[in-house]
């Protein structure tokens, strides 16, 4: 999936260990990686992560109760946070 959007995965700072707590936060998920993963080309595994976090701990309406939802949810926002601008101002 990492090589499907363009991420090095023979990139040393992409070790199995640095990637294990990223793919914790989310629970394996296929489309939340697929959501997170290309922002590997240019934020570390940690900073993912950190940045992940805060967005995960916000989610606490009912129908985010199950840690899959938390996580997708969290992985949407995560990737539009770093929209541009533009593209932004065209979400509803």
């Amino acid at each position: 999936m990492l090589e499907k959007a363009g991420v090095d995965t023979e990139e040393k700072k992409l070790t199995r260990e640095r990637l294990s707590r990223m793919l914790d936060l989310l629970q394996d998920h296929p489309l939340s990686i697929e959501l997170v993963g290309p922002h590997l080309k240019r934020l570390t595994p940690e900073e993912i992560c950190q940045d992940f976090g805060k967005l995960l701990a916000g989610f606490t309406r009912a129908d985010a109760d199950v840690a899959r939802n938390k996580s997708l949810l969290a992985s949407l926002e995560f990737s539009m946070q770093r929209l541009s601008e533009d593209a932004q101002a065209a979400l509803p």
